[in-house]
């Protein structure tokens, strides 16, 4: 299941970086 990792790191990866942008925009 190396695609399933990949995709899943890829997915949460994604996630953080979103959520550090909402709270860099917010301000």
């Amino acid at each position: 299941p190396v695609l399933a990792a990949a995709s899943w790191a890829l997915f949460n990866i994604g996630r953080l970086a979103l959520q550090q942008f909402n709270k860099i925009a917010s301000r």
